[in-house]
């Protein structure tokens, strides 16, 4: 073999191993893609869940906080029974004495 088929044969080569590295380089940048394309699909449902648990979230805060405000009214409802009860005894006790001091006099 002479040194011009020498000379074709590493050109042919050069430039079949040319093509296999952009066949390579364009297969790799498909895959890239394909990831990034599945990542933002990831990132979207996380999103989508995300927003589902904070409206959840929020929704048991103010279940909670009517909660607490339904328990508050109650045992200031209990509180304000006990402490009429309460004053209509020393209202009672008030009137005894009242009565007790008036037949001193």
């Amino acid at each position: 073999m002479d040194s011009q088929e020498r000379c074709s044969l590493a050109v042919l080569a050069d430039t079949e191993g040319v093509l296999r590295l952009e066949q390579q380089a364009a297969r790799l940048h498909y895959e890239v893609l394909e990831m990034a394309d599945t990542f933002d699909d990831a990132l979207s449902t996380l999103r989508r869940e995300k927003l589902g648990l904070e409206a959840q979230i929020k929704l048991c805060e103010i279940r909670q906080l009517v909660h607490a405000q339904v328990s508050c009214v109650d045992n200031c409802t209990d509180r304000n029974t006990q402490e009429l009860s309460l004053l209509q005894d020393f209202d009672k006790r008030e009137v005894v004495f009242i009565e007790k001091r008036t037949a001193k006099m």
